[in-house]
């Protein structure tokens, strides 16, 4: 048993990247006999965890009363497994920056506006999902504007633009010549007051009114996850090639090596002690990274602790504690402090597939469950609550969570924009 446990922590995340790709990249259903054979692998490692673990505690059972599409996890935290920086910070090289084409910028002909048709679901006494179609296929990325607005991308080549009464918007994303199509991912308001993304081989700059400016990056690069800015003003995201970036407002681009060249970063957060916090799954199968790294370049690497049984750091958030909190890819939401103590929380549901993770205005952090469509809650003492998000198939999924300029979260997911409120 516990060699095939060994082999299946090798292949699964890889794997489930593979049938996220599916199920995001509008490929259609997923064929259900391989999606069986995941789901079936995963159980076993699951189950296979918790018999080689005298600590693992079941899921708390259904509150009364409540809906039962809501659970609650009020496990304590355990005792936290201490990261150790590395014995140095190792500052990489001052890179030459690689200044990018002359941007052409390109208004948007006719964006196409689209009323409300909102969806109010119930989801138990205290919060209710309400869904506003958009007619696109995948949305992903989402963020509040400087307009008032949300602002999200779809993969299809995108960027959406939703008010908070339901009126949605869509640009087109001209693609690049040589590549013929653009894949927009992670989108932040920058400090130019502009919206810029990363869409695979560029980085986009959306304006308020839809003029949209596009900068290429290096031949061997590829953005496709978070995007933020940082203390300097710059916009830092994580590149595919393993590398940690940062782009001017003018269009000047530096890369810095990241931790492993077998790593492939996804998410970026500004940390509460100025540095930009990165982490990512491994490729082919290996553990994934947590780091930190300054303005100038300088990286301190967090070992993961040994006592995970997953660790696939995806999207990064600070919380009211001023901790790092980021969602472990298979089933948990994991908690790092600025000295790298790790505590990480299981989700009730297993395996969850968190996906992305956000500050919400009441002092929680809520994030999205891919593999089971539901948004989670969780306190900064660990404990977890799970909506349901109706009228959604098994075939897509929810994705990206932001905080509104109403006070509510917002997410994307197939052909719809969503938010829970009270």
């Amino acid at each position: 048993m516990m060699s095939l446990v060994r082999h299946l922590r090798r292949v699964l995340p890889a794997a489930r990247k593979r049938v996220l790709r599916h199920r995001t990249c509008g490929a259609g259903p997923m064929n259900r006999p391989v999606f069986a054979l995941s789901w079936i692998a995963l159980t076993v490692v699951s189950l296979a965890s918790v018999g080689c673990s005298s600590s693992s505690s079941p899921a708390a059972p259904l509150e009364p009363g409540s809906n039962s599409a809501i659970r609650s996890n009020s496990r304590p935290a355990g005792s936290p497994s201490a990261g150790v920086p590395t014995a140095s910070p190792s500052a990489t090289p001052s890179p030459s920056p690689s200044p990018s084409h002359s941007p052409t910028p390109r208004p948007t002909p006719s964006p196409t506006s689209f009323p409300p048709s909102p969806t109010p679901s119930p989801t138990n006494p205290a919060y209710a999902i309400t869904e506003y179609p958009a007619p696109t296929a995948q949305s992903f990325g989402i963020v509040a504007g400087p307009d008032g607005n949300l602002w999200f991308t779809v993969t299809t080549g995108h960027i959406g633009k939703i008010t908070t009464s339901g009126v949605v918007t869509i640009y087109d994303v001209p693609p690049p010549v040589e590549f013929g199509f653009t894949n927009p991912w992670g989108i932040v308001e920058g400090p130019d007051g502009n919206l810029w993304f990363t869409a695979g081989t560029i980085i986009g700059r959306i304006t308020t009114a839809g003029v949209i400016t596009e900068y290429p990056l290096p031949a061997s690069s590829y953005a496709q996850g978070q995007i933020v800015t940082g203390l300097d003003r710059n916009l830092w995201f994580t590149d595919q090639d393993g590398t940690i970036d940062k782009i001017t407002t003018s269009g000047t681009i530096t890369q810095y090596p990241g931790p492993a060249a077998s790593t492939a970063p996804y998410g970026v957060v500004r940390g509460p002690d100025g540095r930009m916090w990165f982490g990512g799954s491994g490729d082919n199968g290996s553990r994934g990274t947590i780091g930190a790294m300054t303005t100038s370049g300088a990286m301190v690497h967090y070992p993961e602790p040994s006592s995970f049984f997953f660790f696939h750091p995806y999207s990064l958030a600070v919380g009211r504690d001023k901790n790092i909190w980021f969602a472990n890819q298979s089933a948990s939401i994991t908690r790092v402090t600025t000295r790298g103590v790790f505590t990480d929380f299981p989700t009730p549901t297993f395996p969850s597939f968190p996906w992305d993770i956000a500050a919400g205005p009441d002092g929680n952090l809520w994030f999205t469950e891919t593999y089971v469509n539901k948004i989670g809650r969780i306190t900064t003492d660990g404990v977890i609550t799970e909506f349901a998000v109706p009228n959604i198939s098994n075939s897509t999924a929810v994705l990206a969570i932001t905080r509104g300029p109403d006070g509510y979260m917002w997410f994307t997911g197939p052909g719809m924009i969503g938010k829970i409120h009270p």
